[in-house]
């Protein structure tokens, strides 16, 4: 606390991947300096895909029909990400009428419980690790992308969303700050409070019955995405530097 005191006050502004690391930076200010918040975002301009493998492909595909809503997580398989809550939604699911199935794709400490899982009941395809340009070809199979994270987080702005907003996907999360905030401003989706379950199936059943709100939520994703584009932010660092006196 004291390094990052000591910088914000022998610096001659800040900037900041979110408005929240801004506003924590800032709060440390004792004399007057400008700032900017630049989100890591996306480079869509240079993002090549590839397909799926084959096989995975076709289990995708064969998995897709057999439900109303798909939704995906994509990333670290750790306790962080409350791994918990996507493992009894399934088990929830699967004991209810809603027509949802879960994809999940990753690698972490959490691996073999989504192995064992995914290979027990129906409504859940765990791909394990695939690689990052085989990410656009999985979402293009979904409708929702989930941001779970365990209550207390610290994370502002997962690089993630940027992910799923590029792929037009809407978006369920648990996560306040900026991504709290642009998830309900900007239509993209609703949030759910961490680690309750009991909401987290609710707001799945709202897309699920509600298909003019997904799809308003899905088309919203893909019309923000170049906002947060890399060449849309970093020009905002650009300008950030260039309005200092030469």
């Amino acid at each position: 606390y004291r390094i990052r005191k000591n910088q914000v006050n022998s610096s001659d502004g800040v900037v900041a991947v979110s408005c929240n690391y801004r506003d924590v930076a800032m709060n440390e200010a004792t004399v007057k300096i400008k700032s900017e918040v630049v989100y890591l975002g996306i480079d869509m301009s240079t993002k090549s895909d590839s397909l799926l493998d084959g096989l995975i492909n076709d289990q995708v595909s064969l998995f897709r029909d057999k439900f109303s809503i798909i939704a995906v997580y994509a990333g670290t398989l750790g306790d962080a990400y409350d791994m918990d809550l996507l493992l009894d939604a399934a088990n929830f699911v699967k004991e209810s009428d809603l027509s949802v199935g879960f994809i999940v794709a990753g690698n972490g400490p959490r691996y073999k419980d989504f192995e064992s899982k995914g290979g027990s009941i129906d409504n859940l395809l765990f791909l394990g690790l695939l690689p990052a340009k085989q990410l656009a070809s999985l979402y293009s199979y979904c409708d929702v992308g989930l941001m779970t994270y365990v209550p207390g987080s610290t994370v502002a702005m997962p690089v993630k969303l940027f992910d799923y907003l590029a792929a037009g996907l809407a978006i369920l999360n648990c996560l306040g700050r900026d991504v709290g905030d642009i998830t309900v401003l900007e239509g993209v989706g609703l949030n759910y409070k961490a680690s309750n379950i009991n909401d987290f199936i609710e707001k799945l059943q709202v897309f699920s019955d509600d298909r003019g709100l997904l799809n308003s939520c899905k088309a919203a994703s893909k019309n923000i995405a170049q906002k947060y584009e890399v060449n849309s932010q970093y020009s905002l660092f650009r300008s950030f530097i260039e309005s200092y006196e030469r």
